[in-house]
């Protein structure tokens, strides 16, 4: 995982991360534009994220594969089931943040 692209995108996903943790705690005070651009970047990490997952899944590199084989068990962890795709992830997250912000419109 020694790639340019991979590092790039291993920097994205940290940046955002850390823009996101770093506004969490604020989420509730913020006004609508903020909160909508908060759950905007939440769903980039998302994309990024699933992205990332799908080059480590078609990679042969034994660090590719130890990731994907922590990520499994991660899955796992939070629920999932033993052997869940951890591609059923990123769903359940794109349809969490869906619906925050459908909610954030229903109450504009």
């Amino acid at each position: 995982m020694e790639s340019e692209f991979v590092q790039e995108g291993l920097g994205k996903i940290e940046r955002l991360q850390h823009e996101i943790y770093a506004d969490i705690l604020k989420y509730d005070d913020f006004d609508r534009e903020d909160k909508m651009n908060h759950l905007n970047k939440m769903s980039e990490l998302v994309e990024t994220q699933e992205v990332m997952y799908a080059r480590m899944a078609l990679s042969d590199d034994p660090e590719a594969i130890e990731k994907r084989e922590s990520l499994q068990k991660l899955v796992h962890a939070m629920g999932f089931g033993y052997g869940a795709d951890v591609r059923a992830v990123f769903t359940e997250l794109r349809a969490s943040i869906r619906e925050l912000k459908e909610e954030l419109d229903d109450r504009s």
